[in-house]
């Protein structure tokens, strides 16, 4: 009995400690068209792209999500193999003056080189055949790559390029973690569509109580999606009941031994 009363000791606390996921996308508000495609899920960006863009859920971009420094990115589109056109790096604003809507409108279709007048202070460069991510600090000198349709310029910037911004300082790096082909619901919201995949980063570089915007968008521009958060402080009561969990758990294990 005493073993089993440990054994839910340990249970309920590591699960009790375990941090929700919020749902930090903002809605970029295209379900004034009269698509079925456009904002059929109000209060997020699912089942929806951009104005006069090709629709699907291979194109989706649906959500971002954030679970203590974990940062999810859900979506239709497959962000690993991609269909067409190939995966944007994730681009943050931590000063709170990233440029929302169109930029650079003039210029015609294409991948253009431009100066990151965008505002973002922070980009993870994504690097598919790797697996990994640098983190660079950027400025508005650094150079980064527009979505190629001049239509839609205002899902850029797409990709960051290390190679033509040789100041730019490298920060930190990680492992992109992923999932593919998924069905059924994503941190309690019921997305349409068929399938859902899920891209993970760590934004641990970030100090805590950092307020952040964050960006994404594949190469065609034809999903834009921003996501606004803030990087918690580690709670104390958390790490308390986390640790009482484990004491639960190692108290079981020292009376099998016995």
């Amino acid at each position: 009995m005493k073993k089993i009363f440990l054994l839910f000791v340990g249970v309920f606390f590591l699960c009790t400690g375990l941090v929700q996921a919020s749902n930090i996308t903002i809605p970029d508000l295209n379900s004034s068209t009269s698509s079925s495609w456009y904002g059929s899920r109000v209060g997020n960006d699912d089942e929806e792209v951009e104005p006069g863009m090709e629709t699907g859920q291979k194109w989706d971009l649906e959500g971002f999500f954030l679970n203590g420094t974990t940062l999810s990115l859900v979506g239709g589109y497959d962000f690993k193999i991609q269909t067409g056109y190939t995966s944007g790096d994730i681009f943050i604003d931590i000063n709170r003056d990233a440029v929302f809507g169109d930029i650079d409108g003039t210029l015609g279709n294409g991948f253009r080189s431009v100066s990151n007048t965008y505002g973002y202070d922070y980009v993870l460069d994504l690097n598919w055949t790797t697996g990994e991510y640098d983190v660079y600090a950027i400025n508005s000198e650094s150079k980064v790559t527009t979505a190629y349709y001049n239509q839609n310029q205002g899902s850029s910037p797409w990709q960051y390029s290390a190679s033509a911004s040789p100041n730019d300082r490298k920060i930190s790096t990680g492992t992109i973690g992923y999932s593919s082909g998924t069905s059924g619901d994503y941190y309690g919201d019921h997305f349409g569509g068929q399938w859902h995949n899920e891209l993970m980063v760590d934004l641990g570089f970030l100090p805590t109580n950092c307020n952040f915007f964050v960006h994404y968008t594949m190469g065609c521009g034809n999903d834009n999606i921003m996501g606004k958060g803030i990087i918690p402080n580690p709670e104390p009561a958390t790490m308390f009941l986390m640790g009482f969990g484990l004491l639960g758990v190692a108290g079981l294990g020292r009376r099998k031994l016995a």
